[in-house]
């Protein structure tokens, strides 16, 4: 027996078949967290292509529709469990283990994926909304680097649901075309077999070679409803490599006008210091955001960063300058990082001597829900801190980072 051999016979249709197929209900569960699945992993993948309100509404119905996957689940599991919902394996050894370990790893995930869903729509510390009705969260507002790894954790997990039910999805075809049984037929409705047109004189032969792989002909109305899927299949693989083509120029694209949007808010932002234009200033950093410079304690929060720039900006001699050299931008198009230099004049408060510092710093910027950029994080490193030589205006430079 060669190996193809031996793995049809493997995957062959038990003999003791007894032609039973998922009911209707188990049958429309299946289809709609199928499709429900699909729908959640593309529109996290294309909401960044759109204008901000298209954006929006496409994020509010991935929130509407993954409340709507997480019930359909639990419906599914416990519609799995209730007695007389059951049907016999049509597979038998290793590849009957490997197919229920795929099934429950998949529901494992579904259901992970759905805790994953609500903790971060609550992570902010706002409620969720199934349709335009708000689910207020059972926990206060997590920090932002916990909320982070949460995202991080649920797109991967949304990776693996994907690529197990793809592998899925081929293992089911394999079973129609290859070994022409009804692993697959029995869950679509318009190719359920009757029990009388699978009981017959094949059947018996097949169950007296208990050996030999039961390969059923195909009828004339399955062969179109295999032709169909075939199409279909070709159409989505057409379809997703467009998109993803489409997706990377469409990337590159928003990294370069982030990009761009960056420097021109990085150029009024310097304005503003030579201006001291302290609301302006201020107004720049988000209600959460955090300053880190070396030899003073952090700001964190709107309220404490005005006061850094009220100090500061109360010497007359104040000044600040600053370029960046570097601007990464997030895959999704809603974070960056801006990393450069800077240069800081001002009058030591201890001695009254003028002096001047230069160094680097890194700004992590967010976009908001309203379009508009927001400094989160802002870190000053001085390389080098000197007295101005004589004859030089005193300055007093910055007591934290400004950009």
């Amino acid at each position: 027996m060669d190996d193809r051999t031996g793995f049809d016979t493997a995957t062959r249709v038990a003999a003791g078949d007894d032609g039973t197929t998922y009911d209707k209900v188990a049958i429309a569960l299946h289809w709609v967290t199928a499709a429900l699945v699909l729908f959640q992993f593309v529109s996290s993948f294309i909401w960044d292509w759109f204008a901000k309100p298209s954006k929006q509404a496409l994020e509010s119905v991935h929130v509407s529709l993954g409340i709507l996957l997480a019930a359909v689940v639990i419906a599914r599991l416990l519609w799995r469990w209730m007695p007389g919902h059951q049907v016999s394996s049509l597979e038998v050894g290793w590849v009957k283990i490997a197919s229920k370990s795929v099934h429950y790893l998949l529901y494992a995930l579904l259901v992970a994926q759905a805790v994953l869903g609500f903790v971060i729509g609550w992570a902010a510390g706002h409620p969720i909304h199934f349709f335009g009705i708000p689910i207020p969260g059972p926990f206060e507002a997590l920090d932002r680097p916990l909320r982070h790894e949460i995202r991080e954790i649920h797109e991967k997990v949304g990776y693996a649901i994907v690529i197990l039910a793809a592998g899925h999805a081929l293992a089911a075809l394999y079973h129609h075309y290859a070994l022409r049984d009804r692993v697959l037929g029995r869950m679509l409705p318009w190719a359920r077999r009757s029990e009388r047109g699978w009981r017959g004189p094949l059947q018996q032969r097949c169950a007296t070679q208990r050996l030999v792989v039961c390969r059923l002909p195909l009828k004339e109305g399955e062969r179109d409803m295999t032709k169909s899927l075939a199409l279909l299949g070709a159409a989505v693989l057409i379809v997703s490599t467009g998109a993803c083509e489409k997706y990377d120029k469409a990337g590159a694209s928003d990294a370069a006008s982030v990009t761009a949007a960056i420097k021109a808010d990085e150029k009024a932002w310097n304005e503003q210091f030579k201006a001291k234009d302290q609301n302006a200033l201020t107004a720049r950093y988000a209600d959460d955001a955090n300053f880190t410079v070396p030899g003073a304690p952090p700001a964190s929060g709107s309220t404490a960063i005005a006061k850094v720039y009220a100090e500061a900006l109360s010497d007359p001699a104040f000044s600040v300058s600053f370029a960046s050299d570097k601007i990464d931008v997030s895959s999704a198009g809603d974070m960056a990082v801006s990393s450069g230099h800077f240069t800081e004049k001002y009058t030591d408060p201890k001695t009254g001597k003028p002096m001047v510092s230069s160094g680097g710093y890194v700004t992590v910027y967010k976009k908001q829900s309203d379009g508009k950029w927001k400094v989160t994080e802002d870190i000053t490193s001085a390389a080098e801190t000197k007295e101005v030589a004589p004859g030089k205006p005193a300055m007093r430079a910055k007591m934290v980072s400004f950009g």
